[in-house]
C-alpha cells in the first residue's frame, strides 16, 4: 500500500491519487495522496474562490466522492 505525502497514512490505490509534481532540476515527482488530503487541497482552494460551504461539499462529493468499503454498503 502507498503512504500518503501529506499525512503519511497507509492508504489502497482506491483511496487516493497519484500525482504528479515538479522535482528537481525540471524532473518530475510521482507523490501519492489519500482521499482526504485531497479533499482538503480542493477544500481550500474551493473556498479561496468564493464558494459557499454548500456549494464547496456539492463539488468535493462530485469531484471526490468518499469510498465506501463493501460491508459499509451492504448494511444500507
Amino acid at each position: 500500500m502507498p503512504i500518503c505525502s501529506e499525512c503519511e497514512l497507509k492508504e489502497s490505490e482506491k483511496r487516493g491519487r497519484w500525482i504528479i509534481l515538479p522535482g528537481e532540476d525540471n524532473s518530475i515527482k510521482w507523490s501519492f495522496q489519500c482521499l482526504m488530503c485531497i479533499r482538503a487541497w480542493r477544500e481550500r482552494a474551493l473556498k479561496r474562490q468564493g464558494l459557499s460551504s454548500d456549494e464547496v461539499l456539492a463539488k468535493l462529493n462530485a469531484e471526490y466522492p468518499l469510498v465506501r468499503s463493501a460491508s459499509t454498503q451492504k448494511q444500507n
